[in-house]
């Protein structure tokens, strides 16, 4: 179904719009944490519930919202752009050393997406009262769990600063970004630990609550910590690049990263391999005893997210900006992180208000996209996955309970199965013509 040959990936850009995206995620780490400010502070507290409602959602501190979804999407990004520095760095030194440690990014970017899914399913808050970190280490205060885990942490900030000092070695830029992630990254768990701490050694731990600098200084650190690291991947080819080409800021350069024949997977081994794990994962949060964070909702949310990815990719470097196709990938594009937020945050559980009629808006928005497909896209095979992922869709949208994030996977896999089809069979005639 496929085509098996290596897959390029060309990406056209300036150093200059590249900050200016930074710049946008950085403005937005500030109003989130500004949000979770103002839920905290107690200033809506005479404000009506609706309003008290949607601050929430752009609270760092509350599972299952806005900035949850924002939280972990951005670590997702962090994924991808850790593998794309992957590619890139295959295709420099040949040398043997060299291409062992380039190997290291792997772990990095399987790091940052396990850091995603628990970023919305809240794992690591329970983690330690887990039966299989229990049994790792055995201690007379009956935190054995905890320990294994802050090993754990150790452990791996250790191999990141380790690799990131051999791999950015003359890249400095990269280097303090990518260090000052880790330390951010690794006091996390210690300043929850110690809020638990204080909590418990209150006079009185029932009346005792949260002070809003704690919470802010925690997530702040976590948000600031994934902005480095993004700054410090993103940055790192571009760099390189532009010091060897003596290239402007201001000019425009084109980023060839191919992915090797090795790693290439047929897209929907991968997508039923996801699935599994997310029955796997449904079955069997129930040890961790976490009533927080809803890691299902991740699935539909992260491949929505990863389609909306696509589509900006097959936009920005398309010819015309203005063919029909073009406008039909920018719209299934903003579409997909729509409802990636919607699963994310975990906004399909409301019927009532606003907020219900949400589902109305993404059935209409999808049929109108589905319909644009059918007209303009040749490929056989992505007519089918369009038709496919409207129906999952409406399934989803109107179904109940673990269902809808099930068939909101599904539709969103066979949607970036489409647009993989439709823009293969494009750049294969575009080959052919030439």
């Amino acid at each position: 179904m496929f085509n098996p040959h290596p897959l390029t990936v060309n990406i056209d850009i300036t150093l200059l719009r590249l900050k200016r995206a930074l710049a946008v995620i950085f403005f937005l780490n500030i109003f989130m944490l500004f949000g979770t400010w103002v839920h905290k502070s107690g200033l809506l507290k005479h404000s009506n519930n609706g309003l008290r409602r949607m601050v929430a959602q752009f609270n760092l501190g509350t599972e299952n919202v806005i900035a949850a979804w924002y939280s972990s999407m951005l670590l997702l990004l962090v994924a991808v752009a850790a593998f794309f520095c992957f590619l890139y760095d295959k295709g420099g030194n040949s040398k043997l050393t060299y291409r062992i440690i380039n190997w290291g990014w792997i772990p990095v970017v399987l790091i940052f997406l396990l850091l995603s899914f628990d970023e919305m399913g809240s794992f690591h808050e329970m983690i330690g009262e887990s039966a299989g970190f229990k049994k790792m280490l055995i201690v007379k205060d009956g935190g054995g769990g905890w320990y294994a885990f802050f090993i754990l942490i150790g452990l791996v900030a250790l191999f990141m600063i380790t690799f990131f000092v051999v791999k950015f070695k003359g890249k400095i830029p990269s280097l303090i970004l990518s260090i000052l992630g880790v330390l951010l990254l690794v006091s996390n768990p210690f300043q929850e630990k110690y809020e638990m701490y204080t909590w418990h050694s209150a006079p009185d731990p029932d009346t005792w609550k949260r002070p809003v600098f704690y919470l802010l200084l925690e997530e702040g650190s976590e948000i600031f910590a994934t902005f480095c690291f993004l700054s410090s991947f993103v940055l790192y080819p571009v760099k390189s690049i532009i010091n060897t080409r003596n290239q402007t800021s201001e000019e425009r350069y084109q980023l060839e990263l191919i992915v090797p024949k090795r790693l290439l997977l047929d897209p929907s081994s991968l997508i039923v391999i996801a699935g599994m794990v997310m029955l796997i994962v449904k079955i069997n949060t129930w040890e961790f005893e976490s009533d927080s964070g809803i890691p299902q909702n991740w699935f539909p949310s992260a491949m929505s997210f990863i389609v909306s990815i696509l589509g900006f990719y097959y936009f920005l470097n398309s010819g015309n900006k203005y063919h029909a196709n073009d406008a039909i990938t920018l719209l299934i594009a903003f579409l997909s992180i729509i409802i990636s937020i919607f699963f994310g945050a975990n906004l399909y559980v409301y019927t009532g208000g606003l907020v219900g009629k949400i589902p109305v808006v993404l059935l209409s928005v999808s049929l109108l996209a589905g319909i644009f497909s059918f007209t303009k896209w040749k490929s056989k095979s992505g007519r089918f996955f369009v038709g496919a992922w409207l129906v999952s869709i409406f399934i989803s949208l109107n179904a109940n309970g673990f269902s809808s994030p099930v068939f909101g996977y599904i539709a969103s896999s066979c949607l970036l199965l489409a647009l993989v089809l439709h823009y293969q069979q494009m750049a294969s005639k575009l080959n052919r013509n030439y």
